[in-house]
């Protein structure tokens, strides 16, 4: 087994800010570096030639100690985020990759907004003296650089890219190769607004740039509006003098889009309840004016239709609903043989305009039931509804019950009907009354139901 000499990477190891170790392939410790010591409360000489569970007990029987196992049983990276074993509520990413005989191990704390993943050590290996030490530093700087979850670069004075990993290619649009000696604006025309300022403010301060978002277009996806949080650090010579800086950029497009739609989601929800209790409200009030001994009863059969409306319009991911579907729903326990028939196309409606008109068909439904053509066996109910002009006409059409005639007042079904139809939807409601049976015509404006032309 060999033990790396931290003498010769110190810079480049030490510097890094994550916890991070290396092990053999019998998953012996061969390299900690300081970050790691604090992390787990060991010292090197404590761990070094230790067998990995022996040296960091605290990761015996964890998700981390399961993945560096299949990692290194299968000889290749593996990369994962899951609960931190060092507190409840943290979570921790692992990176695992091979380097050299062994393999190396990053941990990485996600739990904040941001998390610079920089290297520092590329400031040390400019400073180096020794060009082979430079050059043997470099290979292992490239693995941990080039396999980062973020975009790195390092630009010189001139705007000019010096260094680019994989990541960063990736967002920009460009292999890594054609970023090298070109300016930022040549590469990502439109960004210098926005750039420039930041690297003028390191030159002249010397002071780190932390969690600054930038927003753009990359020719990697032209014409999208994309979203970055970066960290810029200066990289100094041996004199002090700020040569270079160091970007480190992770993409918070798709997180930033997440959280606009929860925003809205949870605005729009905040309205649909709103409406709902407004409504159940007015039924509440409403129904109280009727006979106090079956007002529980007649509230609930008004709720029961009001919640089938939600049901539907939740199959369709809370947008709209169907004409057709809806007043099926209604009469979905009267269809039982022919004596029932609907008929019409399809007519989208808005959330709001459903609840309406579910309430509006429910009042039919059940005075059919009680005192028209559903209350008797040879009764029969005919449902139609057509695109005429700029209206939804539907007509309702009961043969075969008792005869119909006209109330002497209208009662509170009448009434959540005109609201509901003539108030709410601006629209019209013809009741007729026949010793045929009961009829009524209802014309809804086309412009109320949805958002554009219901035939379209």
């Amino acid at each position: 087994m060999r033990i790396v000499q931290m003498d010769q990477h110190a810079a480049l190891f030490d510097a890094h800010p994550d916890p991070s170790f290396a092990v053999d392939r019998a998953l012996a410790v061969v390299a900690i570096n300081r970050a790691a010591e604090r992390h787990f409360g060991v010292g090197r000489q404590d761990v070094l030639s230790r067998g990995f569970r022996e040296a960091f007990p605290v990761l015996v029987g964890t998700f981390h100690e399961e993945l560096l196992t299949r990692a290194v049983a299968a000889g290749r990276a593996a990369e994962a985020t899951a609960d931190s074993f060092s507190g409840p509520g943290a979570r921790l990413r692992v990176r695992i990759f091979p380097v050299g005989d062994g393999f190396g191990v990053v941990f990485q704390d996600v739990t904040a907004t941001e998390r610079a993943v920089v290297d520092l050590a590329v400031s040390e290996m400019l400073r180096r003296a020794s060009e082979d030490a430079a050059r043997n530093g470099l290979a292992e700087l490239q693995a941990i650089y080039d396999t980062a979850p973020v975009g790195l670069c390092v630009v010189d004075r001139d705007r000019r890219f010096r260094r680019v990993n994989a990541r960063l290619a990736e967002i920009n649009g460009a292999p890594a190769g054609a970023h090298l000696g070109r300016t930022v604006d040549e590469v990502v025309p439109g960004m210098s607004a926005q750039i420039e300022p930041l690297f003028e403010r390191i030159l002249a301060t010397g002071e780190p740039i932390l969690d600054v978002e930038i927003s753009g277009e990359t020719p990697a996806a032209p014409g999208v509006l994309r979203h970055w949080r970066e960290s810029w650090h200066p990289l100094r010579d041996a004199t002090g003098t700020v040569i270079a800086v160091n970007r480190v950029a992770e993409e918070v497009t798709a997180r930033k889009a997440a959280a606009e739609r929860e925003r809205l989601l949870v605005r729009e929800l905040h309205h649909r309840a709103r409406n709902v209790l407004m409504v159940v409200s007015s039924l509440v009030h409403l129904t109280a004016k009727g006979d106090p001994a079956r007002f529980v009863p007649v509230l609930q059969d008004r709720l029961k239709s009001l919640a089938r409306a939600h049901e539907l319009i939740s199959r369709d991911r809370w947008e709209r609903a169907e004409l057709g579907a809806l007043i099926r729903l209604e009469l979905a326990s009267h269809v039982e043989g022919d004596h029932v028939h609907v008929d019409g196309p399809a007519v989208p409606l808005s959330i709001d305009v459903a609840q309406a008109v579910a309430m509006t068909v429910h009042e039919l439904v059940t005075n059919a039931a009680k005192y028209g053509a559903l209350s008797r066996a040879a009764g029969r109910l005919c449902v139609s509804w057509r695109i005429e002009g700029a209206d939804v006409v539907l007509d309702w059409l009961e043969r075969g019950g008792p005869p119909a005639a006209a109330p002497e007042r209208d009662g509170f079904g009448s009434l959540l009907i005109r609201v509901n139809v003539v108030t709410r939807l601006h629209g019209a409601f013809e009741p007729r009354w026949s010793p045929e049976g009961f009829s009524c015509r209802i014309r809804l404006p086309a412009s109320e139901l949805v958002d554009g032309d219901p035939s379209a």
